[in-house]
This record gives structure tokens, C-alpha cells and sequence, in this order.
């Protein structure tokens, strides 16, 4: 097997259509430029109805990228003064060949509160990537919610166990500080998650999001990108950098590319494949 080049991957929520969007979307493509990912995952990923504006088919422009998006959470929304009907949905986007796609409805406990998961297989070179692109519940007092929502996603990734050289990433939105992460993910007890950031030795300051806003006040680390595998699994990949990008203002106009921060890893396969 030819050994594997390796692959970049970032993971940021992009504010739907909040703040200044045409100026964040100025910024978000600058600053991506200078960290060049591979494979980006989105959270809140806007797009109007009639697809005229659209988050992800944007970057995939950009960037030479294939893409798969999971509508979700639609509603009439304020843009540039106008209400327009739009998505604020999930979107995956690659370099490699994205072999298939799956939109993956997950539980709620609200009829307002829809919350849907992305599952891409991607071709890394012959080997299978499952990434889960996610966004669980924001609601802070809801940790058996998001522990069932991740749930769900961990039973449509062990449907592909069979598989030879699978490798499960779970990447996006947690709305889980790192105070309650281990909480959220106990109870999974056939499963291990390693954490991309620390392997990659992301430094220790690794808030994701800025501290706006009544659910995060103050800033703090929501989003991750988790290795996930069976408990009797051999690990399979390496981290080798990570940390938190897409965090400064736009050197042009001052504006932030969205109210999250990236995560963004480096993963190599060991053994070279």
C-alpha cells in the first residue's frame, strides 16, 4: 500500500448568517488560506433556501472542494435587512473523494429544537475515514440530551465496524465545555475517544469560542475533533500538530471570521500505511 500523505482537518461553527456576513466570509476565506485544511467540517452552515447564498458552496469554490451538506433548522432568518427562509445546517467538505453522505436525524426533546448529525465517508488514499460532522443541543442543562444525540451517532458509526482501515472522527459543535466533556462521553463503554487537540500538543489555552452571548459568557472550549474507535481497536493514526485557528480579527476590516474560533489536526496514519 503506497504510504499516505497527511491530511489536515478543521472544524469551525460559521454563525449562519450573524454579524456582517459578507465581511466574515471575506475573513473566514483569508484565514483558512493561511492554515490550508484538507477537510473542513461546519457548523451553522447558512444557506438560503433558493441556494443564492450559500456557506459551504462557497468554500468549496475556494478551495477545490467537494461537499455534502445536511439541511437543518430551517426558519426565516434577517439578512442584510431582509427576511428570507434558510438553513443553518452541517456541511462537509473535502479534498479527498467523499465516497458517501448520510443525513442523520438525531433525538430532541423539543419540536423546535432539531439537531441532525453529517456522516461522510472520505477516501484517504484507501483508507476510510467516517467523519460524524455534529452540533448538539445548546441548551446548557440538557447533558443526558447531548449524551444520547451522541449516542446516536456512535450506533451509525459501528455499522461500519466490518470495514477494513475505518477510521471514526467525530468533529463539530459539543456545546460541552471541557468541564463537562468526560461526563458526556462516560457511559460509552465499548468505546475510547482520544482527544486530536491534546495528542497534537494544541497549546493549553484552547477556548473555541469568544465569551458573547447569554449561553457562553465568558470564553471556553466547545468544539472538538475526537478519535473514535472500539475499545478493542488498535489505534491507527497519529496527531501530530494541533491547535485553535481562524481566531483573530481580519487584518483589513477588524471583523472575526464568526463567534467560534477553529480546531484544526493533523493526523498521519502510523506506519506510514
Amino acid at each position: 500500500m503506497n504510504e499516505r500523505p497527511p491530511i489536515r482537518i478543521l472544524s469551525i461553527n460559521t454563525w449562519k448568517c450573524d454579524g456582517d456576513y459578507e465581511l466574515r466570509m471575506q475573513a473566514l476565506v483569508r484565514q483558512m488560506m493561511s492554515v490550508d485544511p484538507d477537510i473542513i467540517t461546519i457548523q451553522e452552515s447558512f444557506r438560503t433556501t433558493d441556494g443564492a447564498i450559500d456557506t459551504a458552496a462557497l468554500l468549496a469554490s475556494k478551495f477545490g472542494m467537494q461537499y455534502r451538506f445536511a439541511q437543518a433548522r430551517r426558519k426565516i432568518r434577517t439578512f442584510k435587512a431582509r427576511e428570507i427562509e434558510s438553513d443553518s445546517g452541517l456541511a462537509t467538505l473535502s479534498r479527498l473523494p467523499i465516497l458517501a453522505a448520510e443525513r442523520l436525524v438525531l433525538p430532541t426533546d423539543s419540536p423546535t429544537e432539531e439537531r441532525v448529525a453529517l456522516l461522510t465517508t472520505i477516501d484517504w488514499h484507501g483508507a476510510l475515514v467516517n467523519i460524524a460532522n455534529v452540533h448538539f443541543t445548546h441548551l446548557p442543562d440538557r447533558l443526558p440530551l447531548k449524551r444520547a444525540q451522541l449516542g446516536a451517532v456512535l450506533d451509525a458509526l459501528a455499522a461500519d465496524d466490518e470495514m477494513v482501515c475505518r477510521i471514526k472522527l467525530i468533529c463539530g459543535d459539543f456545546n460541552t465545555p471541557l468541564s463537562q466533556r468526560e461526563e458526556l462521553l462516560s457511559g460509552q463503554d465499548t468505546w475510547t475517544f482520544l482527544d486530536s487537540y491534546v495528542l497534537g500538543g494544541g497549546p493549553s489555552d484552547r477556548a473555541t469560542i469568544r465569551g458573547i452571548g447569554v449561553d457562553w459568557p465568558e470564553p471556553v472550549c466547545i468544539d472538538y475533533i475526537l478519535y473514535a474507535r472500539k475499545s478493542t481497536e488498535s489505534v491507527r493514526v497519529r496527531f501530530e500538530t494541533s491547535a485553535i485557528v481562524l481566531n483573530q480579527p481580519d487584518e483589513h476590516t477588524g471583523v472575526f471570521p464568526s463567534d467560534h474560533f477553529g480546531v484544526m489536526t493533523t493526523m498521519s496514519f502510523l506506519n506510514g500505511g
